[in-house]
């Protein structure tokens, strides 16, 4: 992915560049209908703090939305600062008041390689991870799109417009290996298990913008099930609530601990949130409660999944 070839892009890189970051984007703001400027779509985005020039490891997930956010970036808060030798998380939660093709965007919704039957290409939501020298270290398109109907509540359909992910994605740090989803990704169980079983990440990274008909019950119930089912550690961050926008986003960015436990968590209103990751804990918990090792193969190794009819 060529920064050049985007606005949003080239600030995610420039901006893990300058801070000497892990920078992580967010999700893409949700869209009933094609986005006809993909580069006005908002997002949160995380940033993982590699090394600091004291020779400190240190980690922050900061996740802005909209013009001040990029400026909030450009000028990290004096606590952002690298001061542990604990890798640290920060989820900053800012809402995008003014959307604008100029605002920065933590994933972008890419456009993929046109099909050689002429139809239209396919539109992905995708999340990058930029490295402290500003290079692309991977992407993580959407796997799961969010089609779902809940009578007189809630449907929404992002199959109308994207067009699902296929493959995992993972970058390393100097504190473990840290996996990639996106929102609706976090209710299948089965990409945190091959991202943890496969890949051996020790920590997972969810951007996302549950909405407030099914956060306030399934939001934290499900980063401390996938938290406590792969033993990781896993950071959710979410924009904060615009009164203003159509699509109304939970909030409550958090910070899970491999033993189920929340360490860090915040609401719906602009805000910060600071986690220190003990990350030796990760294998405490796994030497203490083995389930990798007391997983039955013999009995679940092919599931067929079949789809209620």
């Amino acid at each position: 992915m060529d920064p050049e070839a985007s606005p949003s892009v080239a600030m995610l890189s420039a901006a893990a560049k300058e801070h000497g970051v892990f920078l992580v984007g967010g999700e893409i703001a949700p869209h009933r209908r094609p986005c006809a400027a993909p580069r006005a779509c908002l997002a949160p985005f995380l940033s993982w703090h590699g090394v600091s020039p004291r020779g400190r490891a240190s980690s922050r997930c900061p996740a802005h939305s909209g013009p001040a956010a990029a400026a909030a970036f450009r000028t990290p808060p004096r606590e952002f600062r690298p001061v542990s030798p604990r890798p640290r998380v920060y989820c900053h939660s800012i809402s995008a008041r003014t959307p604008t093709p100029a605002a920065p965007a933590g994933s972008v919704a890419e456009l993929g390689p046109a099909p050689a039957d002429g139809s239209a290409a396919p539109v992905f939501n995708t999340c990058t991870v930029w490295g402290p020298d500003g290079a692309l270290l991977c992407r993580h398109r959407k796997m799961h799109l969010f089609d779902i109907d809940v009578p007189g509540r809630i449907t929404f359909r992002e199959s109308d417009s994207l067009t699902p992910g296929s493959d995992l994605a993972s970058f390393d740090t100097p504190h473990g290996r840290f996996g990639v989803g996106i929102c609706y990704d976090l209710r299948f169980p089965q990409l945190s298990s091959l991202l943890r079983n496969r890949l051996g990440c020790d920590a997972v990274v969810f951007p996302g913008a549950f909405n407030t008909t099914t956060g306030p019950v399934h939001w934290e119930l499900l980063l401390r099930s996938r938290a406590l089912d792969n033993q990781m550690f896993v950071a959710a961050c979410s924009p904060a609530r615009n009164p203003d926008a159509s699509y109304q986003a939970w909030g409550h960015s958090t910070v899970v601990d491999p033993w189920g436990a929340v360490v860090a968590t915040t609401g719906h209103e602009e805000d910060v949130v600071i986690a220190e990751l003990n990350m030796p804990r990760v294998a405490e918990v796994r030497t203490n409660i083995p389930v990798s090792k007391q997983t039955r193969t013999d009995l679940y190794t092919d599931v067929t999944w079949k789809a209620a009819e």
